[in-house]
């Protein structure tokens, strides 16, 4: 059996005791399996595992392993143990229910068929009546078995659950009674796993919970700083079994993990780490991560007294409010296809730049084309983007020369206005001067801005083919690299011109209400419902709708307050 002493240890899991309640008169124990090895050439015994098992037989902690001595032998013997307590009482009388005895060759044998799933036969004891009774059935049925699984751990060198330590002979039987009493002493729900290292022969000291030291006849040597470390007491919550019924199936067995052993100089972190880095096998076993996530500050920010909350606070509303800024912006202007066509650009002759995903990520990009100094050329990433950024451009050069041939004719109404007489067919009031005055401001700004833009971005454009698209969206950014001040300064011309035609409009009117109050209040009202049409008939739709859900939602309600209102008649 080289498979025993081979670089990879072997890890012993108890999975429950097949026919418990046949080891039992009817009654309900909590039972307790021992496990022992014992050298075929030595006199001494090795205490090597123990584990409790529930009413139902099925072992709730299957993280509670035995992990085989790394010099084990494939000749040496193992004992299996099973002791039982009644549950419900104050008796700490534990009771010997059945008992194998076995060699580790037997044990690899029988897993080569099962694979890795072993089932050993109790023999039950003899000391109690119901053991005598199975012992004298010929029947065949209604026997005890011992169902483990013995599979490779998935690290190298000892388990820490697993103390070794030799005994003399005649300490045996002693200790044994002092662990299993330990163990039926803890409480049912939780497991509490304390290590011990015992004397040898020669020392002469009582058996305690203090740490002694090794005998010479150890298997291995441990420091000062392992015997420190090695009492210490966890106590843990058992975990279930998920489809624990299935546990002779390849798929009905949990893994067994090691991750909650004790190390000396163990380091905990607060949080776990986001890549694993290799460690090497020497110090493996000297670090330990906790699974254990901070918590976040459960009082709301603007009271928790910490003025960094309070100014994430201050900078999620800015946020916020910058972004009904932009909504509003790229409903009312052009802001948000500027963008979408910058996106596509991407630099041709820019040394040391490799972000191509935006075109405003830098302030030098725009400067030194202005100056003239050096040139910047981009281009397009697909033909599709190109196309959409000159449709883009021509719309906007299309409207900056139709905004301008309307504030030329309304600088031209405005001076025909200015140059009319008190005598003439309309009089000029002094209350009705300041909106023509007005209009005239707002009709000669927008000529301004016309100008100033299409002499800007359209100087020397011939055809639509020969736009020069990509010095466009460059010319646009301002001294932040966004497209803002563009797309404001694009429909300035338009908002002149309508406020020019807003306040000639009120020049008219106010000029026809001195005539006929009843004509100019008409007009008024018709040219408002004409416009916003469209506005009123949406807002009266959505109230009547309202109107509707909320009766229909409440007509229980009303029905009931009608009924308490209403008074009844009497005959």
């Amino acid at each position: 059996m080289d498979d025993v002493q081979s670089e990879l240890s072997w890890i012993l899991t108890i999975l429950r005791i097949k026919g418990l309640q046949h080891l039992t008169s009817g009654k309900s124990l909590k039972a307790n399996v021992c496990i022992t090895i014992e050298p075929g050439d030595d006199t001494r015994r090795f205490q090597t595992f123990q584990t409790d098992i529930g009413s139902d037989g099925r072992n709730c902690n299957q993280k509670n392993v035995f992990e085989l001595p790394p010099n084990a032998e494939s000749s040496w013997k193992m004992r299996i143990e099973v002791f039982g307590r009644a549950q419900g009482t104050s008796s700490r009388r534990n009771t010997a229910l059945a008992s194998c005895d076995c060699t580790i060759r037997e044990i690899f044998k029988l897993r080569e068929k099962t694979k890795d799933l072993v089932q050993l036969r109790l023999s039950p004891a003899t000391t109690t009546k119901r053991g005598n009774i199975i012992r004298r059935s010929t029947s065949g049925n209604g026997f005890s078995a011992l169902c483990i699984r013995l599979q490779r751990s998935k690290h190298s060198g000892h388990s820490a659950r697993c103390d070794w330590g030799w005994m003399p002979e005649d300490r045996y039987e002693e200790y044994s009674l002092l662990v299993l009493e330990d163990s039926m002493r803890q409480d049912e729900d939780l497991y509490d796993q304390d290590r011990r290292w015992l004397p040898d022969e020669s020392s002469g000291r009582a058996i305690s919970e203090e740490p002694t030291s090794l005998s010479e006849g150890s298997p291995f040597t441990v420091s000062e700083k392992d015997l420190e470390t090695v009492l210490r007491r966890r106590r843990r919550i058992r975990g279930y079994i998920i489809d624990s019924d299935g546990e002779f199936m390849d798929d009905g067995c949990s893994e067994v993990s090691s991750d909650d052993d004790d190390f000396a100089g163990t380091s905990v972190v607060s949080t776990p780490p986001t890549e694993m880095e290799w460690v090497p096998s020497e110090t493996c076993e000297q670090v330990s991560v906790s699974g254990i996530l901070a918590l976040l500050h459960p009082i709301l920010p603007m009271h928790a007294g910490d003025e960094t909350r309070v100014q994430e606070y201050n900078s999620l509303w800015a946020e916020s409010f910058l972004g009904l800024l932009e909504n509003i912006l790229c409903k009312t202007t052009m802001y948000g296809e500027l963008c979408r066509c910058a996106q596509s650009l991407r630099p041709m002759s820019m040394p040391g730049i490799t972000d191509t995903a935006s075109i405003v990520s830098s302030v030098s990009r725009i400067i030194p084309m202005i100056l003239g100094r050096k040139e910047i050329t981009y281009q397009f990433k697909d033909e599709e983007s190109r196309k959409q950024a000159r449709l883009l451009y021509a719309r906007v050069i299309k409207e900056w020369t139709y905004v301008g041939g309307l504030l030329f004719a309304l600088a031209a109404v405005n001076g025909t206005l200015f140059a009319l007489t008190p005598d003439a067919f309309l009089t000029v009031t002094d209350t009705m001067r300041p909106f023509i005055a007005l209009s005239s401001t707002g009709a000669g700004g927008g000529l301004a801005c016309v100008v100033w833009n299409l002499s800007w971005y359209s100087w020397g454009v011939q055809d639509l083919e020969s736009i020069p698209i990509e010095s466009f969206m460059l010319r646009s950014l301002d001294i932040h690299n966004t497209y803002v001040s563009f797309a404001l300064r694009a429909r300035m011309p338009a908002f002149c011109a309508l406020l020019s035609t807003t306040a000639l409009f009120l020049f008219f009117i106010m000029g026809s209400v001195s005539v006929s109050t009843v004509t100019a209040l008409v007009l008024v009202a018709g040219l408002i419902t004409g416009i916003y049409s469209f506005v009123i008939i949406g807002m009266i739709y959505k109230v009547i709708r309202a109107i509707i859900s909320f009766f229909t939602s409440n007509l229980q309600n009303l029905r009931r307050v009608w009924r308490v209102v209403t008074p009844r008649s009497t005959v």
